[in-house]
């Protein structure tokens, strides 16, 4: 008797990948219907198929972790990963998120399913001791247990910490897997960009308790001072007024250096999360979320024209997704994927989101054309007031 699951189609191989946690997924090998006995439409040299179980109670408990694992373990001419959602599983001893795996050597390992697989370990131990699959990169599990560990530091607001697990990621990632250190580098520059919004908000406090002292405030001290020297006998101003004039003009530039030393760790932020995103896009090429990153840091450094170079290439690859989506969905014609179909031929909203971007690129342009027509102003100082003065 034939088993059969029902796989995920493309476009929710998009949604899947779109999480961030592995970048990219060749959805092309997989059809929208898996059928369990046959291997055919994978290389000659595949040993096991592995469907990763996306049902919602896998997904509740780390299943879309659990298919980013697998997808960054295996070798891929031994091993294919499938994304699914499997029958309901009637054994109250296969925890969610379970796998099922199915041999393709005759007379090699029966096929079978693991539950509980909800770690980076497990999806080791399920691969080596299991399925005793060769050459799972020990590098690579490292990889992937410090990447987890900055997602979760990330997401309870340890910034630094994130940015030093990611660091140990990188360090730990096979020199030949790009798209894993893209993903990583992708990752990074999305906590210096938080890191940068972080001493952002403490610069524009820190601008708010600027006070100046106003113009008039200082007359009426010094016609005090004046009137106070002159009924002495004396045309000089009074010492106390000196006095006040120094620590205040003190209290300023203390004030002004804490400023310019936030603005600083702003932009060193910013410049950071530019690197990062920008190397992700050469790493990853085809992605979009890499494209928007980078597009969204460069308008953050007011590097417009820049910014907008990735902005239009971002849209150029989702407009791409869309289209292969649609494709994809045409041909998808029983009554289980309907909806999904409905769905899908709305079109992704981010399209919608990126003609107001271009809109907010030009207002920001313009903005940043009159302030560096003031030729009294220096770069930085440009940069400063722009930073504290506009809010798009």
């Amino acid at each position: 008797m034939k088993l059969t699951v029902k796989s995920l189609s493309p476009c929710s191989l998009e949604m899947v990948a779109a999480s961030g946690l592995f970048g990219e997924y060749d959805a092309g090998s997989t059809s929208s219907k898996g059928d369990m006995n046959k291997g055919s439409s994978y290389p000659p040299t595949t040993e096991w198929i592995i469907y990763v179980d996306q049902s919602k109670a896998s997904l509740d408990r780390g299943g879309t972790a659990t298919l980013d694992a697998l997808v960054g373990l295996v070798p891929p001419n031994k091993v294919q990963i499938v994304p699914c959602v499997l029958p309901k599983n009637t054994n109250s001893k296969k925890k969610a998120p379970w796998i099922r795996c199915i041999s393709t050597t005759k007379g090699g390992t029966p096929n079978l399913d693991i539950g509980g697989v909800d770690s980076v370990d497990k999806c080791y131990r399920a691969l080596t001791k299991h399925l005793q699959v060769k050459n799972v990169s020990l590098q690579m599990c490292d990889c992937l247990k410090y990447k987890y560990m900055g997602n979760n530091l990330l997401e309870s607001g340890k910034v630094s910490a994130a940015i030093g697990s990611y660091q140990k990621a990188l360090a730990a990632c096979p020199k030949n897997n790009k798209k894993q250190q893209g993903v990583v580098l992708l990752l990074r520059s999305s906590a210096y960009l938080q890191q940068a919004q972080s001493h952002k908000s403490i610069l524009q406090k820190a601008v708010n308790e600027w006070k100046l002292p106003q113009t008039d405030v200082l007359q009426a001290m010094l016609q005090d001072a004046v009137s106070l020297s002159t009924s002495s006998g004396t045309t000089s101003v009074s010492l106390s007024f000196l006095n006040t004039l120094t620590k205040n003009g003190a209290r300023q530039k203390a004030q002004l250096r804490k400023i310019q030393y936030r603005h600083g760790l702003y932009q060193n932020s910013l410049l950071q999360a530019a690197q990062d995103s920008l190397r992700a896009t050469e790493l990853l090429p085809t992605y979009s979320t890499a494209f928007l990153r980078a597009g969204e840091v460069l308008n953050e450094l007011w590097r417009i024209k820049e910014s907008r170079l990735y902005y239009e290439r971002a849209m150029e690859l989702l407009q791409r997704q869309q289209l292969q989506r649609l494709k994809d969905t045409t041909v998808e014609t029983s009554s289980d994927n309907k909806k999904e179909t409905e769905d899908v031929g709305k079109g992704p909203t981010t399209l919608a989101d990126l003609n107001a971007v271009f809109q907010n690129l030009d207002v920001r342009q313009e903005l940043l054309d009159q302030a560096l027509s003031n030729q009294y102003w220096s770069t930085d100082s440009v940069r400063l007031a722009l930073d504290v003065a506009v809010k798009i």
